[in-house]
């Protein structure tokens, strides 16, 4: 199964839960792509990632809510050590990749679930 395919039933099942709140979830292709990733040690399974982005929204839902269009955060989770870039566009969240450790970005604010 394609890494494209894979991010769309990806972004399906998360909005099946998250939509309901307002957020809608895309995952990208390079998302997919560093799941499975060697730097990623243990690989990032399913369920962690349900477990992120239900931790995002329930912790941080009004901040999400209040950033604008291409406004971009980095989340990260501390107890599975997960880092997610988000950027916000007209149509809901884009999550761009997924890590394990903290990501650096520059001219990312960062938020802690």
């Amino acid at each position: 199964v394609s890494s494209t395919k894979k991010a769309k039933e990806y972004s399906e099942i998360l909005n099946r839960y998250y939509s309901q709140v307002g957020l809608p979830i895309k995952i990208t292709k390079h998302f997919v792509d560093r799941l499975h990733d060697p730097r990623n040690s243990p690989p990032i399974s399913i369920s962690e990632i349900a477990s992120f982005f239900a931790k995002l929204i329930k912790k941080q839902h009004n901040i999400l809510l209040t950033m604008l269009p291409e406004d971009s955060i980095q989340v990260y989770e501390q107890e599975s050590n997960i880092s997610v870039p988000i950027l916000k566009t007209e149509h809901g969240l884009l999550a761009l990749t997924i890590m394990r450790g903290e990501m650096r970005r520059r001219g990312s604010s960062q938020l802690l679930i």
